[in-house]
């Protein structure tokens, strides 16, 4: 069996803690890693000026704290400046931005040889991992990856593979979008045929809502691949979205497990479904707005598909779309950029989108009811409906200010009370 296990920011900080999961891991297994927490946003904002000096202090404290030995710490940030010269000299902001993954994947493989373990950094674009130009992984013309990958486990060596990025076929440095060393690691799981993917964070896994809101929410063991897709699009940080393609087209278990008890059992994503419908979980997604548009007869025209087609193409992320003959409105980030639309769109600012998600809710009369009349007993006004496109997810949107009364309203009404705690 192999497995692919991907380790998060802050786990990268324990790497104490990575040490001894590895070492108690009997089954091959391949490592992703992602950058430090905070450092990627910190490369974005100092791409212009190429200052580094923030991102090599902050690695030099990681390493003097490391039970490494003086010889190694001193490798280490000797490998690390020399890096660090060549992110200056990066071309494009995608290549700057990936060294948050070189340096951690760098200072990893220098603690586990320090402690005896033998690995080997593979950087995503030497694979290589293949991109297209938006970044999706294309999986088909990833043909290297598995022998590279092989050659190294038969060597003894545990590979370690940078997440969050690839290489376009014109040989440019493209990112996978936040979160994206989870795409990564299920990518890899697809292309060697793994049978699982662990991926390693600071929380317990995936969770009834997000605890900072509901104080009673609680773990969920186990989750289909569509109930973890439709809460990681719809909010949930947890998972990158894309994560789990990769994983359904060859029925790769994802197991979400905490790096600070790893006896716990955590969340496990499979191709396994509820026995009934029920609301599971709830999600929000924050900082979207409403593009309204709106003239007589418009649903007989072929602006809507224009207006959708433009925004796709200008690479603008639609969360949900509602149409009637005279009317089209988007749901989109907050910070999308003006459009030269043929209609000029209302604007409703500062809205959240909130998704109710469980097996088959979709098709069960009477938990949309339930979904609306929570809202109608909290007082709060919906502004937008999508529902219909998933069975597994029930979706509108009410006013920013709205948002954490609203989950914490369906929590407790459709989670806490109508299905009682998993």
């Amino acid at each position: 069996m192999v497995k692919v296990l991907k380790f998060g920011g802050s786990c990268i900080e324990k790497m104490d803690k990575i040490w001894r999961i590895l070492k108690e891991e009997k089954e091959e297994k391949i490592v992703v890693v992602s950058a430090l927490p905070e450092v990627t946003d910190e490369l974005y904002i100092s791409f212009p000026s190429r200052d580094v000096e923030g991102l090599r202090e902050r690695h030099i404290a990681m390493v003097e704290r490391m039970d490494a030995g003086e010889e190694h710490k001193k490798a280490m940030i000797s490998r690390m400046e020399q890096m660090l010269l060549n992110a200056k000299r990066a071309e494009s902001l995608d290549a700057f931005v990936s060294y948050g993954e070189r340096l951690s994947a760098m200072l990893l493989e220098r603690y586990l040889n320090s402690k005896g373990m033998r690995a080997t950094v593979l950087e995503s674009d030497s694979l290589p991992l293949i991109t297209d130009e938006s970044g999706e992984i294309m999986l088909e013309e990833c043909t290297s990856v598995k022998k590279r990958i092989k050659e190294e486990i038969m060597k003894g060596s545990i590979p370690i593979i940078t997440g969050y990025f690839g290489i376009d076929e014109k040989g440019s440095i493209k990112t996978l979008g936040r979160g994206g060393s989870d795409y990564t690691a299920s990518a890899i799981a697809y292309l060697i045929d793994a049978e699982a993917v662990e991926l390693w964070k600071d929380t317990k896994g995936f969770m009834s809502a997000d605890p900072k809101i509901v104080e009673k929410a609680h773990l969920i063991e186990e989750l289909s691949y569509e109930e973890a897709a439709e809460l990681a699009h719809y909010g949930a940080k947890i998972l990158h979205p894309r994560a789990i393609e990769p994983a359904v087209k060859k029925g790769i278990k994802i197991f979400i497990k905490n790096i600070d008890n790893h006896s716990e059992k955590g969340t496990l994503i499979s191709d396994k479904t509820s026995e009934k419908a029920k609301i599971r979980a709830i999600s929000c997604r924050k900082g979207v707005k409403i593009l309204k548009f709106s003239i007589p007869g418009l649903a007989y025209t072929k602006i809507p598909g224009k207006i959708i087609d433009d925004h796709y193409r200008k690479g603008d992320l639609i969360y949900a779309i509602s149409t009637s003959q005279a009317s089209l409105a988007l749901l989109v980030d907050e910070d999308c950029e003006e459009r030269a639309e043929e209609i000029k769109p209302m604007r409703i600012e500062n809205v959240a989108l909130i998704a109710t998600v469980g097996y088959d809710i979709g098709m069960t009369p009477g938990i949309s009811a339930d979904v609306f009349l929570s809202m109608k007993k909290e007082g709060i006004n919906i502004l937008m409906i999508s529902e219909g496109a998933s069975d597994s997810a029930i979706n509108f949107v009410v006013a920013g200010e709205e948002c954490d009364r609203a989950v914490k309203a369906l929590h407790r009404d459709l989670i806490e009370v109508k299905n009682g705690n998993e």
